[in-house]
């Protein structure tokens, strides 16, 4: 059952070629991750009060930015760091990190890792994450899970789209532009939709990974 206790995982703010990403991350893997913002003061504040709830997250921790000036020698924060950067330089398509789910219900843990499996360059709609989980009639609980994902990017929900056509929404930093710019970085064709009818091979993947 989950917890909901809080984590006294490292907080770290630290520098992509697309701005300024926050996360923390605790011995279970990454717990929160934040999309890059050109303003590292910004970023900040932003992570701040996004972890304002959080006890184990106090001034110490949180300190002054940057925070990396302290960087922690945590193995897994700083493969964080590494890959995230080099998905923003180009180099890299899919992230190999633990993530910490122990605070989620089994429902979201279930949509979460179907989602991690959608290759970069894809995309797929809410029915479509639904019916690879094994739940077609839940596709607005999945769009609930998807939008509660603590950790964009890693968890790719800007690869996820509304089945009537366009970008719908994205509650991470930069709303719906930064969901367009991903997309486009990463080659996806918002126009053609990944489906059951047109990638079964890819549906399959999907339906193995559950």
């Amino acid at each position: 059952m989950p917890t909901g206790r809080p984590s006294a995982g490292n907080v770290i703010l630290f520098e992509t070629t697309w701005g300024w990403c926050a996360a923390r991350v605790g011995s279970g893997g990454v717990e929160v991750f934040q999309l890059p913002i050109a303003s590292p003061r910004r970023a900040a504040v932003l992570f701040r009060e996004r972890l304002a709830g959080d006890a184990t997250v106090g001034h110490r921790r949180m300190g002054r930015y940057p925070w990396e000036s302290s960087f922690p020698v945590d193995p897994s924060a700083a493969a964080l760091v590494r890959q995230v950067r080099e998905y923003f330089a180009g180099k890299r398509r899919r992230f190999d990190l633990k993530v910490d789910w122990t605070s989620a219900t089994p429902f979201r843990r279930k949509v979460w890792r179907a989602l991690g499996r959608v290759p970069c360059g894809s995309t797929l709609t809410y029915g479509d994450l639904a019916h690879g989980i094994g739940r077609p009639r839940a596709a607005r609980a999945v769009g609930g899970a998807v939008a509660a994902n603590p950790v964009p990017l890693i968890v790719p929900c800007h690869r996820v789209l509304p089945t009537g056509g366009g970008l719908g929404g994205f509650s991470g930093e930069g709303g719906v532009a930064m969901k367009q710019r991903l997309l486009d970085f990463e080659g996806a064709d918002t126009d053609s939709l990944l489906c059951k009818e047109h990638a079964p091979t890819h549906w399959n993947s999907l339906q193995d990974f559950i």
